[in-house]
Parts: structure tokens; C-alpha cells; sequence
């Protein structure tokens, strides 16, 4: 009987490895048993109270249908929204072509989120549904404006346009530079520099074909080498031959240096 007991005891001491969460270290004098009797329960094949996973955030999955969140990532089951998402919101699956992007949008079941507006209009509601209320609902596409939305106000006030000035914009010329704000409306800048440095193209801009037009050009140039002769354009770059350092003396090796050229 005390071998018996004995093997029991070391058992039982093997077990609380695995389940550590079961309580096996409960203090006998406060009258802790729960920790022996997960023992016995995984002992005798069951289950122990609250340690089963089936589905719970942090168990183990591979596919989203085994997690009762919907979401497994990682091999875990996961909350896809990261946490609760605030009052009237729900967690979304916003992303495109089978990518899992979530985010908290306004709930489609409540009033604030009304579908068959078709589009965000200003009247303090998230008429489109995607979690955000009357963003770009006084758009008037003029970058120049500042537009501010009152869903208070009356009918023919809640949108208003705050003219900018000297705000930076782009008039749609890829040809200008430095555009500004004036008067409410983007004007035009400085002609855009197209010069490449470059003595072998014909520089120059054209809005139509989207800017700088840089075309190769041939003849004759000078690339700056005085140690390359008959320099010449070759696709847009100016080039030439090595030149002749040899002065027909054995003993002299006749190199050539960018800073001096020939030297014998």
C-alpha cells in the first residue's frame, strides 16, 4: 500500500506540469482541492473546468471556421478587430481581393447608418456606411477651398467653402511649378525647368505627352576629357576616343590624366 501511495503522489506531482493552470499548488490548509481534482480529471481521460479550447480567443486553429471569433491568424484564434469595437460600430472585413483587413465601422442595423442615401451627404449620419460621417460631403473638388460641413445648420448653410490663398495646389500642367492658390482658384506657376545638362538633347516640355522632353541630338561636342578625341553625341551622350599618347620612345610609358592629359 505504500508503494502504491507513493507511485500516486509522483503522479500526480508529473501531472501539475502540464496543467499548471489547474491549481495543483493549492495550499491544503486553505482547502484548495481544485488542483487534485483536474488531476484526476485529466487522470481519468475528462475534461477539466475552463480548460478546454474550442474556438476561444488563443486557441489553436487553422482555418477561421474553427474560431468562434471567425478569425484565426497565426495558428491562434484571434480577435479580428484587435478588441470590442465601440458602442454602434461592428467589426469589417475591408480588404480586396481575399486580403483580411478589419476595421470598426458604424453598425448597418442602426439608425445613424443609413444605406440608401447612396452616398455621404451632410446631416450628421454615416450615410455610406464605411464607420466615418459626412467626410468629403462638401466636397467641391477645388483644392483651393477649404470645405467644412455643418449638419446643424440650415438646409442651404450647412456646406460652406473658406477661400485659401497662397496654399500650395497643382494646376493639372505638368509644365508649371510652383503653383499657388489665388483667388479661390490654383494658379499656374514658372514654366517647369527641363534642362538635363546635357549638350546631346534638345530639352523641352510638352503637356500633352505628360512633361520634360528630353530628345537625343547628334554632332559634334566636347565631354570635358582631354583624354578622349573626336568627341561626338551618341544617344543622347557626348563621348569620344582615346587619344594617341604614344610619342614612338621605348622608354617612356605615355599615359594620359584627366587633370593634365598626354605626359611622356
Amino acid at each position: 500500500m505504500a508503494r502504491l501511495a507513493w507511485f500516486r503522489l509522483h503522479s500526480l506531482a508529473s501531472l501539475c506540469l502540464v496543467v499548471a493552470m489547474s491549481g495543483c499548488f493549492d495550499d491544503p490548509q486553505d482547502g484548495g482541492t481544485e488542483g487534485l481534482a483536474g488531476v484526476d480529471a485529466l487522470a481519468d481521460g475528462g475534461d477539466v473546468e475552463g480548460q478546454s479550447c474550442e474556438g476561444d480567443l488563443g486557441c489553436p486553429c487553422k482555418s477561421d471556421e474553427q474560431c468562434k471569433s471567425g478569425y484565426c491568424k497565426d495558428g491562434l484564434c484571434a480577435d479580428p478587430c484587435g478588441g470590442p469595437c465601440p458602442e454602434g460600430q461592428v467589426c469589417k472585413n475591408v480588404g480586396e481581393d481575399g486580403d483580411k483587413q478589419f476595421i470598426c465601422v458604424e453598425d448597418p442595423s442602426l439608425p445613424n447608418c443609413v444605406t440608401e442615401t447612396g452616398g455621404e451627404i451632410c446631416d450628421g449620419k454615416d450615410n455610406d456606411c464605411d464607420g466615418q460621417t459626412d467626410e468629403l460631403s462638401c466636397d467641391d473638388d477645388n483644392a483651393c477651398t477649404l470645405d467644412t460641413c455643418d449638419p446643424s445648420a440650415q438646409e442651404s448653410d450647412k456646406c460652406s467653402y473658406e477661400t485659401l490663398k497662397d496654399t500650395i495646389c497643382s494646376d493639372g500642367d505638368p509644365c508649371t511649378a510652383g503653383d499657388t492658390c489665388k483667388a479661390g482658384q490654383c494658379s499656374a506657376g514658372t514654366p517647369k525647368n527641363c534642362d538635363d545638362d546635357s549638350v546631346c538633347t534638345q530639352d523641352s516640355c510638352d503637356s500633352a505627352l505628360g512633361g520634360c522632353i528630353n530628345q537625343s541630338i547628334g554632332g559634334s561636342c566636347d565631354d570635358g576629357n582631354p583624354c578622349t578625341v573626336s568627341d561626338a553625341c551618341k544617344d543622347g551622350v557626348c563621348a569620344g576616343d582615346g587619344p594617341d599618347c604614344d610619342d614612338d620612345n621605348p622608354c617612356t610609358t605615355d599615359p594620359c590624366s584627366v587633370s593634365a592629359g598626354c605626359s611622356n
